[in-house]
């Protein structure tokens, strides 16, 4: 796909896809409640449809001497939250994924399944998928996480927490990474009628019947990063992000504070969130992203292209993501004179160049990723033309990107 600049300002209102984040974790616990009933606002991101369909496809197939396969391509959190899910449910199942799934690490929740009484088995390289899972009825009781890879390890566990005839009291260790995400999975349960208690370092979850209420899924906060970048870079105009609140489930709304460094103000309306430039910028600023690392590619990208160095901590699980995404922008950004270093502390220093050469054009890979495929998008603005491979990988979260982004007037499709 080819992108150039208009040379026009930023204009008009997005309508963001529905929570990703969100729409996974009600569809876990339509799933254990065994109900089918309709999610206003359901993300139609290709995670999403994916999870519905192995959902589906589970709950309609007969129990057999042969596993069924079950095949995730490479998507994280769909894998997890079926790891806890087919552990619960009598039959034989090989969970796997693509190349690059089989390379995610899935070694601390097989662990904890284990201590619950699950019967998995590995098929390839120890702690990696493929798995093997012969499913039944487990009790429960408890077990120990260790929780630095991902939170998601933790929320797959606690959404099957309810179903465990002894309900579960899992002991959380090692970093807390990502840990709004674990917040997220706990608010949706309790609002769903499940009792819990969250401390310090445990979770006890006590047995009980998901029901889950009409809610409505929010627009998602991680999607709309990249419209702060477009902003940010193009500091001309405004844009309406429809819906989106900062009273939000979603830890990553740190967005609208990070970008403030940037040079983007956000005010709330009755519509959504206007943001538009304020003409500001912050001086070497740190940026902590254990918590958030999805919105990274979008902030390194903008930081290049505005000439801002930063530091970026809590970044050592972006290399277990859909790609090594500190390598993705590492290369990536290497057109625009930037580059990366280790600063220790789990940290890294960007450094950018004053004089890399706009209006000239660029090719990026875009590494099978859709974040880094979207974050690279709002580079249009500073080159005469820019070409993105591999395009169709926003549908994993966001299939109306490309159509949306020329739509802000800024940026036309190149044919």
């Amino acid at each position: 796909m080819k992108l150039a600049p208009t040379h026009t300002e930023v204009s008009g209102s997005v309508c963001l896809p529905g929570s990703k984040s969100i729409s996974n974790r009600l569809l876990m616990m339509m799933a254990y409640a065994e109900e089918n009933e309709a999610i206003e606002g359901l993300s139609a991101a290709d995670d999403t449809v994916l999870l519905r369909k192995l959902l589906r496809m589970v709950a309609t197939c007969g129990q057999s001497r042969i596993p069924l396969v079950i095949g995730c391509n490479n998507a994280g959190a769909v894998y997890r939250f079926l790891m806890s899910f087919l552990a619960t449910k009598k039959g034989k199942w090989l969970l796997t994924g693509s190349p690059r799934m089989k390379q995610r690490p899935v070694g601390e929740l097989v662990n904890a399944l284990r201590q619950l009484g699950a019967n998995i088995t590995y098929t390839g390289k120890e702690g990696f998928p493929p798995l093997l899972i012969q499913g039944s009825k487990l009790t429960g009781g408890t077990a120990s996480l260790n929780m630095s890879r991902s939170s998601q390890f933790a929320s797959s566990l606690l959404m099957a927490g309810p179903i465990f005839t002894e309900g579960l009291h899992l002991l959380l260790t090692g970093e807390r990474n990502s840990q709004p995400y674990l917040d997220m999975t706990m608010r949706l349960m309790q609002q769903s009628g499940i009792r819990l208690i969250s401390e310090t370092s445990s979770v006890r979850v006590e047995p009980g019947t998901y029901n889950l209420p009409d809610l409505e899924v929010e627009p998602d906060w991680s999607a709309a990063a990249f419209w702060y970048e477009l902003v940010a870079i193009r500091q001309q105009g405004s844009l309406l992000l429809s819906g989106l609140k900062l009273s939000s489930l979603q830890g990553d709304k740190v967005t609208a504070a990070y970008f403030e460094k940037l040079g983007v103000q956000t005010t709330e309306t009755k519509a959504g969130l206007l943001i538009a430039p304020n003409g500001k910028t912050s001086h070497n600023p740190i940026f902590e992203l254990s918590d958030n690392p999805d919105i990274f590619p979008a902030l390194t990208a903008c930081c290049a292209a505005k000439r801002i160095n930063a530091t970026f901590c809590g970044i050592a699980n972006l290399r277990i993501k859909e790609s090594d995404r500190i390598a993705a922008m590492s290369k990536e950004l290497g057109c625009l004179g930037a580059s990366f270093t280790d600063s220790g502390n789990n940290c890294l220093k960007l450094e950018t160049s004053k004089d890399y050469p706009v209006g000239s054009s660029a090719s990026f890979d875009s590494w099978n990723d859709h974040r880094v495929a979207m974050a690279l998008a709002p580079l249009a603005l500073i080159f005469s033309e820019i070409s993105i491979d591999h395009p169709e990988v926003v549908s994993k979260s966001y299939p109306d990107f490309w159509k949306q982004l020329e739509a802000t007037g800024c940026v036309k499709l190149v044919q």
